[in-house]
């Protein structure tokens, strides 16, 4: 089973879930993380209570703020970016292995993965027109608000060699 996953910073109303609107409850777990630091990935498990179930359907929103607040103490740089995998299934460990440690070759550890459901909405790009000429602090023809020379400048000057 996967659960459809939001991040808190992506929705407006945090108090209710985004799949069915019904009132979300804010529960303490143990999440499975990845960070990656300078190329390097490493995994790990955190207790928080950054979650907010929905009783109604397998959604959850995450706290950003919890996340990153927990997470300012494992990273060492401020570059460092995170991901919650999932969640860690406590109650689907076996009665008779529950005294081995979690992560033990006799004892995996039981993850719910996360299925991110991004509700942020997606720019239409604009059509190109070969005819104008964009200047490179234009904005950027395709649309992401960012200027010309910072986005797709570099990329079009690579289509053009091949």
């Amino acid at each position: 089973m996967k659960l459809s996953a939001f991040m808190s910073d992506e929705i407006a109303d945090k108090k209710h879930c985004p799949k069915c609107n019904a009132p979300l409850e804010k529960k303490g777990k143990d999440y499975a993380v990845a960070v990656k630091e300078d190329g390097e990935t490493e995994s790990f498990i955190m207790s928080c209570d950054g979650g907010a179930f929905c009783p109604t359907c397998p959604a959850v929103v995450l706290d950003s703020r919890v996340f990153s607040k927990m997470l300012s103490s494992v990273v060492q740089k401020s570059s460092a970016r995170y991901s919650v995998v999932g969640m860690v299934d406590v109650d689907a460990i076996p009665e008779d292995k529950q005294d081995i440690p979690l992560g033990d070759d006799d004892n995996p550890i039981p993850i719910i993965e996360f299925e991110y459901a991004s509700t942020k909405k997606q720019r239409p790009r604009k059509a190109k027109s070969k005819k104008t000429k964009v200047g490179r602090n234009d904005p950027c023809p395709c649309g992401s608000g960012k200027k010309y020379k910072k986005c797709c400048m570099g990329k079009e000057k690579n289509q053009d060699d091949q």
